[in-house]
């Protein structure tokens, strides 16, 4: 399956675009934030070839590619009217969450040391 095509599998799998209230991406995450996490089909998406896993936390539903997660991004961007959470001139999320300082942190922590988490319960 192609880049673009991942895309649009991934945006219709999420609940289509009318769903998303922000996306980014990290080395190897698309990041999520859902309005509804009803309308997204898991199952599918793990299920869908290019996607490796689907993580739920910190309030992200997460889609891991892989290292081609920039092609993907920059596909779905091209078709569809998602605005990049990073880049300052997109729409200011809608979501009624309010999260502190502190949330944030731990946030942040818990996003960078969950993929390990397998490798040192091993360990």
């Amino acid at each position: 399956m192609s880049d673009k095509e991942l895309s649009k599998k991934i945006v219709t799998l999420i609940g289509g675009e009318e769903n998303v209230n922000s996306v980014f991406h990290c080395a190897t995450r698309l990041r999520f934030k859902l309005k509804d996490r009803t309308k997204a089909d898991k199952a599918a998406l793990e299920a869908t070839p290019g996607v490796i896993t689907v993580v739920e936390s910190s309030g992200q539903f997460q889609v891991v590619i892989g290292n081609n997660v920039g092609q993907v991004f920059e596909h779905m961007m091209a078709e569809t009217n998602l605005q990049d959470a990073d880049n300052p001139n997109a729409k200011k999320e809608a979501s009624s969450e309010k999260t502190n300082v502190l949330g944030k942190a731990v946030d942040i922590i818990s996003s960078i040391f969950s993929p390990l988490l397998g490798a040192l319960a091993g360990a």
